[in-house]
């Protein structure tokens, strides 16, 4: 699953100050996400964070500690 351009919640984070941000995920690399939030580009640590999906319609939420790794793998991995 690819989720570059998609919006998001962080739910949960290791830092508490990120915990509600949203925005939509611009930059996916193994280890952190990158958020643009209120013409702000953040970078979220995967490990620990839970973050939702905006747009499903079905509340799906994802672990960070799942996605871990390139983005390149996991799809492939997935399409398999």
């Amino acid at each position: 699953m690819n989720l570059i351009g998609r919006r998001v919640k962080i739910l949960v984070a290791t830092d508490p100050n990120q915990v509600g941000l949203s925005g939509e995920l611009v930059l996916e690399r193994s280890k952190t996400l990158m958020l643009e939030s209120r013409g702000r580009r953040l970078t979220i640590q995967k490990l620990g964070t839970v973050i939702e999906l905006a747009g499903t319609g079905r509340g799906e939420v994802i672990r960070g500690d799942d996605i871990l790794g390139r983005v390149e793998e996991r799809i492939a991995r997935d399409a398999s």
